[in-house]
């Protein structure tokens, strides 16, 4: 269980930067906030159809590398946050959120119940659901970080952003890692023992 929680907390810091910064970016960017707002929207309207589909695929594929999916495919519309210059770019990238935003939540949320001991699931989500409140505190601290690195080597704000939105495939990254070192046969077997 601790390890899941760790490698949850890595990838679900990078899931929820992406969302908590991105209206930052697009300003930064020198979009219209109204716009971003829509943008927004947009990712909430997609994610909801689009969980139900994520959870089918997670099925056929298995829920740990549904997971997998779901932080591969950040990563790549992280990467695409480099060539935004049109608010069109800017709804792309927020439907392609939208498609993976609620999957990857529920997957985990889901991977978890299953190893975690059911008569004590009250404690146990509390605690997941407290750790995951602790998301998105990392990510944003490294992307203003290396924003502002960038920022005073170059001077170009723009591109500073760019790459700083970078800075966030670091914790997906990192949580891919850990996650690869939970055992989901054996954390299911440890919760029918406690």
């Amino acid at each position: 269980v601790g390890t899941f929680l760790l490698a949850y907390w890595l990838y679900i810091d990078g899931v929820d930067t992406v969302v908590r910064m991105s209206v930052d970016f697009g300003i930064t960017l020198g979009f219209d906030q109204v716009a971003l707002m829509g943008a927004l929207l947009l990712v909430q309207f997609i994610g909801f159809f689009a969980t139900l589909f994520y959870i089918k695929m997670a099925d056929k594929i298995g829920i740990k590398n549904g997971i997998y999916f779901g932080m591969a495919a950040y990563s790549i519309i992280i990467f695409l946050g480099l060539y935004v210059t049109e608010i069109w770019h800017f709804y792309c990238v927020a439907a392609l959120i939208g498609c993976f935003q609620g999957g990857i939540q529920t997957l985990s949320r889901s991977m978890y119940s299953r190893i975690i001991p059911e008569q004590k699931s009250a404690e146990y989500f509390g605690f997941f659901n407290m750790w995951g409140k602790f998301a998105a505190v990392f990510g944003p601290l490294l992307m203003g970080s290396v924003t502002v690195l960038i920022n005073n080597a170059i001077a170009d704000q723009q591109l500073a952003a760019r790459i700083g939105f970078q800075s966030i495939i670091i914790l997906l990254v990192l949580g891919a890692y850990v996650f690869s070192k939970v055992d989901l046969a054996e954390g299911e077997a440890m919760a029918k023992k406690l």
